[in-house]
């Protein structure tokens, strides 16, 4: 799901295969809002995606490896200093097996079959596009059958209702806890909460949901 701020935004996610049993899911936010955000967006999810199915035909790097790779590209030929905070995993859909990279972006989640919600810590790095040279780390963690890994923007946490009080985390855990399990309708719950909570406030950051959901059997 993404809920841009403005016509335009500087969010996105993506998913996508590298090979038969691993998939690769992000959600980036580019900093600053409108046009120049929106294709500075366009370029990088675009980047991102040939870049990491280019690197899985030879080999299979980690999530890390391909973070130092994605920021090597991407502090190329960048006249407006614009950085990217990124949250990227690669989930072993056999075993439900997940490494991933941070990269100056939210805590992903992680949500129970049971409905219990978890800030996965782990290791956190700077925004790409700022220092190429930054070594990246990888965290690892399991889904359990019938859990959800979820990942978001800052745009969920720190949405704003028109007393200036912010969604927050624990907010944002309870709409997860609470609401349904299906991936789909997970996502739709917790945005509809973030509506509710900012009723009559001017949107102030895009939002982004991603749900990867382990099948419980």
């Amino acid at each position: 799901t993404l809920k841009p701020a403005y016509q335009v935004g500087g969010d996105f996610y993506d998913f996508f295969w590298l090979s038969s049993e691993r998939l690769c899911v992000l959600v980036a936010d580019v900093s600053d809002k409108g046009a120049t955000a929106a294709l500075h967006m366009a370029r990088a999810k675009a980047s991102i995606r040939f870049l990491c199915v280019s690197e899985a035909s030879g080999y299979m790097p980690n999530a890390a490896e391909l973070v130092e790779i994605i920021d090597r590209e991407l502090s190329r030929d960048n006249p407006h200093s614009m950085f990217i905070t990124l949250l990227l995993a690669l989930v072993n859909t056999a075993t439900g097996e997940v490494e991933w990279c941070n990269a100056g972006h939210n805590l992903p989640c992680m949500v129970g079959a049971d409905g219990a919600v978890r800030m996965l810590e782990g290791a956190f790095g700077i925004a790409v596009g700022i220092d190429p040279k930054e070594f990246r780390e990888t965290s690892t963690t399991t889904i359990p059958p019938g859990g959800t890994l979820f990942l978001y923007t800052d745009g969920v946490t720190e949405a704003m209702n028109d007393r200036k009080e912010m969604f927050g985390e624990d907010r944002m855990k309870v709409a997860l806890s609470t609401g349904p399990r299906d991936p789909e309708a997970l996502t739709a719950n917790l945005l509809q909460a973030v509506q509710q909570f900012t009723s009559g406030a001017m949107p102030s950051d895009d939002i982004t949901l991603l749900a990867c959901q382990r099948r419980a059997s």
